[in-house]
């Protein structure tokens, strides 16, 4: 069976794993029927202690690591070609903590050289959350996200 692992920063790990965050916005897909299986892994952090939480006493590291897994449910097509309409945008990624500024910033729309330059965006919709109570250690991270096989992967 496939499944998708996919690399997230740390602050937006934390706000998908407090349910602030139901859509994670993306340049492309998976070739995928949803629902499918993804598992989250939270990129190693650039300053100085990246994410930690509370945990049986002490403290814990999950940036670095495996997280958690949601259900793909649903994914959405944000089209360039009509990004002009801001509230159309607005809707298909609500949930994604993104503003429309910085929606299109991440898009690179208002780079284009042309309005045909412009590239589509994907709102994967993140249900059926489960965070870890142990973070899982990847011998080696996705830069993106990859097809996994959950059985295969192969941890530290």
């Amino acid at each position: 069976m496939k499944d998708v692992l996919i690399s997230i920063k740390p602050s937006w790990c934390l706000c998908i794993a407090i349910g602030a965050k139901t859509v994670e916005l993306r340049k492309n897909r998976p070739r995928l029927k949803t629902p499918f299986k993804v598992y989250i892994y939270c990129t190693k952090s650039s300053k100085k202690g990246g994410w930690v939480r509370a945990h049986k006493g002490g403290w814990q590291r999950m940036d670095g690591s495996i997280i958690g897994e949601f259900i793909c449910d649903e994914i959405k097509f944000v089209s360039a070609k009509t990004w002009i309409v801001r509230e159309d945008i607005e809707r298909r990624t609500a949930g994604s903590c993104l503003t429309f500024e910085q929606i299109v910033e991440y898009a690179g729309w208002r780079k284009a050289a042309t309005f045909m330059d412009r590239k589509n965006l994907y709102a994967w919709h993140i249900s059926n959350l489960k965070i870890y109570d142990e973070p899982k250690k990847l011998k080696k991270p996705p830069q993106n996200w990859c097809y996994v096989d959950s059985e295969r992967m192969i941890y530290e």
